[in-house]
């Protein structure tokens, strides 16, 4: 799908306008709304054909692990899951490409910032130990030549770790699960303070990420930190929200694309690590806030080249 030449235009006009609908709704909603549904049904269109064979193809060799007559991409993994929901709308092949609209176009950006934020970490991690053991994971996951599949991608568990400490200690935002108070009369905390009809409120999730409470040695990177094996608090996979991590937020509005970012990340870094060696960093490229936001290090410059190229 990628390769067609109107599908980057319509993902963009996409989520354009989803997000200048937001800010204009109240004055031109109406009119806002419709090349967004036209745009919305083109990509429903191209993607349900895709939807509907995949369905066919899992369920006459879903118990195959790997099974070559398989695509090994991002829609197999998204229909595998829905069937192993045992959920009947999510095997609706327009409600698959709804949800995948949905969900994986609006987390590219925060691809890109955790994919940054990683590397970043990684090369100045204090430990020399972990491109070593990142490759070898790799290495033992991934045949030459082949392409990665579900069930291997759940075997890159450092990866995983990995991936979920960069989120730790890298939150998209320094504020988040936002609720506005609506009742009239308000609501009361715990504590006793009023908190009028119309008050926003928050958590602060780069604090509870840095807690030296929840987190030994809070401020340092960690890479193995949620790997099995180690303290059994952080027993963790990248995709498990709860109070302590905030890195897809919580609850009912948890970020519904997380499995898929998981997957992407984990199937790239192991690309990276067994196709490319880097330059490692003295000094970690610094974020910086942007009202709520935590921005990676945007201007920072990667040296790296492909493996057994001369020097």
């Amino acid at each position: 799908m990628g390769r067609q030449a109107t599908w980057p235009i319509q993902r963009v006009y996409w989520l354009i306008e989803v997000i200048l609908l937001r800010v204009f709704r109240p004055l031109f909603g109406v009119f806002l709304g419709i090349p967004l549904k036209y745009h919305r049904r083109v990509l429903e269109r191209r993607l349900q054909p895709v939807f509907e064979e995949r369905l066919r193809l899992l369920r006459e060799k879903g118990d195959i692990p790997c099974a070559d007559e398989i695509p090994q991409d991002i829609i197999t993994w998204s229909t595998k899951v829905a069937l192993d929901s045992n959920k009947a709308d999510a095997q609706n092949p327009e409600f698959l490409a709804r949800q995948f609209i949905e969900s994986i176009f609006s987390t590219t950006e925060a691809l890109v910032a955790t994919a940054t934020n990683f590397f970043s970490d990684i090369l100045s991690s204090e430990s020399d130990q972990v491109l070593a053991d990142l490759r070898e994971e790799a290495r033992s996951v991934f045949s030459p030549g082949e392409m990665p599949c579900l069930y291997s991608l759940k075997k890159l568990y450092l990866a995983d770790s990995a991936v979920r400490e960069t989120l730790r200690r890298n939150p998209f935002s320094i504020y988040g699960l936002f609720h506005e108070v609506m009742p009239k009369e308000g609501v009361v905390t715990p504590s006793g303070h009023h908190l009028p009809q119309g008050t926003w409120i928050s958590v602060p999730t780069w604090a509870i990420h840095h807690d030296e409470r929840l987190y030994s040695e809070p401020d340092r990177y960690d890479p193995y930190r949620f790997m099995a094996g180690t303290d059994s608090k952080y027993k963790s996979m990248l995709t498990t929200i709860t109070e302590n991590f905030l890195g897809f937020s919580l609850g009912d509005h948890a970020c519904p694309g997380r499995i898929y970012a998981s997957y992407l990340l984990k199937s790239m870094i192991a690309y990276i690590m067994l196709k490319y060696e880097f330059r490692l960093f003295l000094t970690r490229p610094a974020n910086r806030a942007v009202g709520v936001i935590y921005v990676p290090p945007v201007t920072a410059e990667f040296a790296f080249r492909r493996t057994g190229a001369a020097s």
